[in-house]
């Protein structure tokens, strides 16, 4: 696990528009979590994160949480443990 402050940063809204890209129609909401480690990491920067984020989203609305401990599984269905994740949600209207 490694990365710039810079790259950290950016990858916030670079992922919210390739999750959007994914969906098959517009969100009309987005439920992003942010690792707490990544948030605890940008510190003083983390107006930067909501700038990328809200540029991304653009008129959507959104809500972010921070959280430690982030599990889940890919695709081949084995359950996993994470570090400076990043997992968002889109939610169709």
């Amino acid at each position: 696990m490694e990365s710039s402050l810079d790259e950290l940063i950016a990858s916030t809204g670079k992922t919210l528009n390739e999750s959007k890209e994914k969906l098959s129609v517009n969100a009309g909401a987005f439920h992003l979590v942010h690792c707490g480690g990544r948030r605890a990491g940008i510190d003083s920067r983390i107006d930067e994160v909501a700038k990328e984020i809200k540029a991304a989203a653009g008129d959507i609305p959104f809500i972010v949480e921070f959280t430690f401990g982030e599990y889940g599984y890919e695709q081949d269905g084995i359950n996993t443990c994470g570090g400076l994740m990043l997992s968002f949600t889109g939610f169709s209207k």
